[in-house]
């Protein structure tokens, strides 16, 4: 059973950043990803360490209009959809409308119940 994929750290000075290890990886994740540098800050720090640095650097205003919804609701994020609530559990909740809140708390909630995931189905059929 070969494993899905191995990262090797590079040192060089004072770079560091991350490639796919050909050799212990899936071939078609290194076709994919091969080629690429991940910089260590990716593996190396949290969401919200990232957020300091970026303000930092003066990309603060940048950052606050990235976008990751897949589902926005009235051109905000929906606070339900896997990259939302990924984003919520970071401790990324500022991000968030007090709407969007209340839409993942309810998620959380009841999300297990059959009534729910009824009333998400039927959502989604009426948005589009």
């Amino acid at each position: 059973m070969q494993k899905e994929g191995s990262l090797l750290k590079i040192d060089e000075g004072i770079l560091s950043y991350y490639i796919i290890d050909k050799e212990n990886s899936n071939p078609d994740l290194v076709k994919v990803f091969g080629h690429f540098r991940f910089p260590h800050l990716l593996f190396e720090t949290t969401k919200l360490e990232m957020i300091d640095l970026y303000k930092q650097w003066g990309y603060g205003k940048v950052m606050a209009g990235t976008w990751f919804c897949h589902s926005p609701i009235n051109n905000e994020p929906c606070g339900i959809c896997n990259p939302c609530m990924g984003t919520m559990f970071e401790g990324l909740s500022f991000r968030f409308s007090p709407t969007a809140i209340k839409r993942f708390n309810n998620k959380m909630k009841y999300g297990h119940t059959q009534w729910f995931r009824f009333y998400m189905k039927l959502r989604l059929k009426l948005a589009l």
